[in-house]
């Protein structure tokens, strides 16, 4: 089953790869409340392509074990290791006040507190720190700037753009290019 191409689908959890030898997967949730993410299923992929519904699940750690259905092997789920879990945004209740969806920050223009023009926001990445944002800057650099009220002091939505703090400082720890 795949979902309409109109359909917006909202990351929420990722695949940690297999668990045990009965067809079991290890997600982690990125979901305010972790086992909120259950509500959601059945998860897709980026692509709007079903993936699997949740017959059962238990928390482990900082992750949880699910019974998928359907039942895949355990190199199957090896292989899926690092794929984004995405359910449609109708299955999600609305954002409230102040809260807003982590893609929502994907296309916002990203500017210097003084209104220059640096670039704008091609990703949000998370690789266990807290969230990144990557900016293309105007001549086509990729650079990661922490997500948090230090570095992004303004955000407005509405007018689709963010103010980065000292970006200079980010741009010079980015790996050379030559």
């Amino acid at each position: 089953m795949t979902l309409p191409t109109n359909e917006r689908l909202i990351v929420v959890g990722v695949i940690l790869g297999a668990h045990g030898t009965k067809g079991n997967l290890r997600i982690k949730s990125f979901t305010e409340s972790p086992e909120n993410i259950f509500e959601y299923a059945p998860f897709y992929s980026e692509s709007g392509e079903k993936l699997f519904d949740v017959v059962s699940f238990h928390i482990a750690k900082n992750q949880f074990i699910v019974s998928p259905k359907p039942i895949q092997d355990r190199e199957y789920w090896e292989e899926q290791k690092g794929l984004k879990l995405f359910v449609p945004q109708t299955a999600l209740a609305q954002p409230s006040e102040g809260e807003f969806f982590v893609e929502d920050l994907v296309g916002l223009s990203a500017v210097s507190l003084e209104g220059h023009q640096i670039g704008a926001v091609v990703a949000v990445h998370n690789f266990g720190a807290g969230d990144l944002l990557e900016i293309e800057t105007i001549d086509n650099q990729s650079v990661l700037v922490p997500f948090s009220e230090e570095d992004v002091p303004e955000m407005n939505l509405e007018k689709r753009c963010i103010s980065i703090a000292r970006f200079e400082d980010w741009q010079a720890h980015e790996p050379s290019s030559e």
